[in-house]
């Protein structure tokens, strides 16, 4: 049985993943300024607080993420730019689903995490992901969904080319 604090244990391990791979991402890299960066990780670990409790219920749906992106990019200051808020909340639902070994119906919800390898790789549009606007992005995951079983598997023949070993 699990208590009170080790249930709020498990939700600062959660979130401290979503920490981890920002910096490994490089997300904060070239993406977002200095004077943003405070905001944008408040409003991102509440928002990704929220897309976690519909995962681990099972009821996330696409138009949820959709919308937690834009929502993201809105309250952070960016407006209608989504290119680092849909790259931190694909990449930590990418992550933190296949962790938590969550099934099809709920993997098949997630949308891949844009990057210039993944642009490059699946020969999208060359724009860049700081001045990608939410048109963009619908259109590179219906390409990537044409493609591949499911849109979030999208990047993975890119980075395994990459990998060492």
């Amino acid at each position: 049985m699990v208590n009170e604090g080790q249930n709020s244990l498990y939700e600062d391990i959660k979130l401290s993943l979503f920490s981890n791979l920002c910096n490994a991402t490089g997300v904060y890299r070239r993406t977002i300024g200095n004077d943003k960066k405070r905001g944008f990780q408040q409003n991102a670990k509440l928002i990704i607080k929220e897309l976690i409790a519909k995962v681990d219920t099972d009821v996330i749906k696409n138009q949820d993420i959709r919308e937690s992106i834009k929502k993201l990019a809105k309250e952070s200051g960016f407006n209608d730019k989504i290119g680092a808020s849909q790259k931190v909340i694909n990449v930590y639902l990418k992550y933190y689903c296949a962790v938590a070994n969550k099934n099809q119906n709920v993997m098949k919800e997630l949308d891949c995490p844009i990057d210039s390898l993944v642009r490059r790789d699946n020969r999208l549009p060359n724009i860049s992901i700081k001045e990608m606007i939410f048109e963009d992005y619908v259109k590179d995951q219906n390409i990537l969904e044409e493609n591949y079983a499911m849109r979030v598997m999208a990047d993975i023949p890119a980075y395994d080319k990459r990998k060492s070993y």
